[in-house]
């Protein structure tokens, strides 16, 4: 049985359109969650448990030709506009983007170096084209 979670609609700027949309994963990696279990005995806080509850919230993460953003049910929870974007560093599973006023940490990719390829064609395209 699949679990079906609603998403609040997303307010695109005038002219976007979306380029690609992944699904986070729904479970963390096996470390992170026993790193998580592990301390949850030792140290029960208001923050572990935070970051507990953090882990399993489904997310999308989205590249549209005006921006890259990350969308839980609750909607848009951080976005960096592509201008600002200045480099990106990840692995299969994670993707930090930089950007000049910011970072955006995407923890739970299914494929990170696809959704990096594909921010990557879209800023040369729109490179092109502007």
């Amino acid at each position: 049985m699949a679990l079906s979670i609603e998403f609040s609609p997303l307010t695109l700027h005038d002219g976007e359109q979306v380029v690609h949309a992944a699904q986070a994963r729904r479970w963390p990696d096996p470390i992170l969650l026993i790193f998580s279990l592990f301390y949850l005995k030792i140290l029960l806080t208001f923050l572990l448990a935070q970051s507990i509850h953090r882990l399993f919230r489904p997310q999308i993460y989205m590249i549209t030709t005006q921006r890259v953003l990350i969308a839980e049910p609750e909607g848009i929870i951080a976005e960096m506009p592509l201008a600002e974007i200045t480099k990106t560093r990840g692995s299969r599973r994670r993707l930090m983007i930089y950007g000049t006023q910011g970072r955006i940490w995407m923890n739970r990719q299914e494929d990170g170096w696809r959704f990096r390829d594909t921010l990557h064609n879209t800023l040369n395209r729109l490179v092109r084209v502007q």
